[in-house]
């Protein structure tokens, strides 16, 4: 078999690969050899049909599979012949394999591109030093009290973190908003609702919300809310809209004191247990922040000192993928689907730059852990399963029976685990520094 090269671009090739007759032929004879054996046919004892018969009966499922064993042939030529590191086959299309006459197979082909890897080991990383301070789980206490609020309903004027219940009608140059915004109830009519006075993150409108500080129940005022140029409701956009609002009740929240009670709640002796458990999560979740900033700080050295073509099906699978994630995690959430219709071609763009990074990052890491002979062992691949189930909320036993009669799955969950293998070799060779640290090496 003779191969032809054709450039497309740095990593994508066509590749013309010339069967002769005489392979063609060899080819057919085998295969009609082989259908002989076993194939059934009336009138004959198994394996005792003439040939010719076997031709002709089967002509079409014997030309589908000459057609299929030669590609697999020319593949393992181009493979063995031309060392070319494919990445990925994107076609492959056999043309006139007939017996007697010569045929080609085109493949066209994304390629592994080539380049010399950075210095991966003692690349710098800068971590900022932090400590859990006193006041750090004085505030964490205080969280914990204001979940565990009670709130009762009170007679004094409505103060800042009060609960209050109203109602509220919008009007617009005399015609009410609801009839402008009936895809936004909320910027229109509501009859009863609960809004927290002079909260800063209200969905609602904000004018209401702050008016709400110094009303007590039954009583009612109109106020105006000053809507930006660029409100995302256009009819609201730009617009002054009186609010009329009535208030029903005003509850005031009364955080648990630090008792018995409250710590037995809590699972914990007394208030130094808890102080203590408080500042072990502290330590814990700036482990895990730590570790996070250091993975990027690997990824975006490797990226810098790196420059190199990628192929194309790589970086549109990632997109693919990471678009789809994305739009899934946001439906969980609640997020309308014309949200993403609207902000299609930016989500696009975005994941489009993420997953240039990600298979940049990919294929170096690939060829650290070739370097560094990094790989996967069973337990490894184990626990990216695990990994996997719990992300996806799959149950293991499920995510199994998936990889196993998906073989492009298990062959992801393999990359994904070489990959955070690999970053976390590159982690432990690295080079830490700490802000405090660096300050003073500086000014030294």
């Amino acid at each position: 078999m003779n191969t032809t090269i054709e450039e497309i671009n740095e990593t994508r090739k066509d590749v013309i690969v010339s069967v002769s007759a005489d392979e063609i032929a060899a080819a057919e004879e085998a295969l009609i050899k082989d259908f002989a054996k076993k194939a059934k046919v009336p009138g004959f004892r198994p394996g005792k049909a003439s040939e010719s018969v076997i031709k002709s009966r089967f002509s079409k499922e014997i030309a589908n599979e000459l057609g299929r064993k030669l590609i697999e042939q020319a593949y393992e030529s181009l493979l063995k012949d031309e060392k070319l590191s494919v990445y990925a086959v994107l076609n492959a299309q056999p043309d006139n394999l007939e017996k007697g006459k010569e045929g080609t197979i085109r493949f066209t082909l994304d390629i592994r591109p080539e380049f010399d890897l950075p210095e991966y080991k003692q690349i710098p990383i800068t971590l900022p030093i932090v400590e859990v301070t006193e006041e750090d789980v004085d505030k964490a206490i205080d969280e914990v009290r204001q979940q565990r609020a009670d709130f009762k309903v009170t007679d004094r004027a409505a103060q800042k973190g009060d609960y209050v219940k109203l109602s509220y009608t919008g009007t617009l140059d005399g015609q009410p908003v609801a009839e402008l915004v009936k895809d936004h109830p909320i910027y229109g009519t509501q009859t009863t609702t609960w809004e927290e006075a002079a909260a800063q993150d209200s969905p609602g409108v904000q004018a209401v919300v702050d008016a709400l500080v110094g009303m007590k129940a039954e009583d009612k005022k109109t106020v105006t809310m000053e809507f930006a140029q660029d409100f995302a409701v256009e009819p609201l956009a730009g617009k002054s809209v009186e609010y009329a609002v009535e208030v029903f009740e005003v509850r005031e929240k009364v955080l648990p004191e630090i008792n018995e009670e409250f710590l037995k709640s809590l699972q914990v002796e007394n208030e130094a247990d808890l102080r203590e458990r408080i500042k072990q999560d502290f330590t814990r979740r700036q482990e895990q922040e730590s570790q996070g900033q250091k993975r990027q700080q690997i990824m975006d050295f490797l990226v810098e000192k790196t420059s190199f073509a990628l192929p194309e099906s790589a970086v549109e699978n990632q997109t693919e993928m990471f678009l789809r994630d994305f739009i899934e995690q946001n439906m969980n959430l609640g997020v309308p689907q014309e949200e993403f219709e609207k902000r299609k071609e930016e989500l696009f763009e975005q994941a489009r730059s993420a997953a240039e990074k990600r298979v940049q990052v990919e294929f170096i890491t690939q060829k650290v852990a070739e370097a560094e002979k990094i790989e996967i062992s069973n337990q490894d691949l184990s626990q990216a399963l695990m990994q996997e189930a719990m992300m996806t909320r799959t149950k293991p036993e499920d995510l199994i029976n998936q990889v196993k009669k998906n073989q492009a799955y298990l062959q992801q969950l393999q990359r994904n685990a070489l990959f955070n293998k690999t970053l976390d070799f590159l982690i432990e060779e690295a080079m830490v520094t700490y802000e405090e640290n660096a300050e003073k090496a500086a000014s030294s």
